[in-house]
């Protein structure tokens, strides 16, 4: 048998079982660190929830002012807001005060 072949045994078998366990729980690690963990789905569909009523009547309006601030700021304003112009007020004074990125 020439030296550059590896024979199919049990042991390689067990080491490319290993490897592949590895690469799948790299993935999975991977996209929960983009953002994709079952805590931040959560936040992403009460954050549509709670703006729908107001997305269609702002338009342009409703992007330019929304998503200026940071995701961060928006879980803390609509987990506390009691109504759309609460959370709106505290949407305009993050951006008064300088505390902006594209949250998108």
């Amino acid at each position: 048998m020439p030296k550059d072949v590896i024979p199919i045994d049990t042991e390689f078998k067990t080491w490319i079982s290993q490897i592949k366990k590895q690469v799948r729980g790299a993935q999975i690690k991977a996209s929960i660190a983009q953002g994709f963990s079952v805590t931040n789905l959560k936040y992403m569909k009460r954050f549509y929830k709670f703006y729908e009523p107001i997305r269609h009547q702002l338009g342009d309006e409703f992007n330019s002012n929304i998503f200026i601030i940071p995701c961060r700021h928006h879980i803390e304003i609509f987990t506390r807001a009691k109504s759309i112009d609460e959370a709106l007020f505290f949407i305009s004074k993050t951006k008064e005060n300088g505390k902006t990125w594209r949250c998108v």
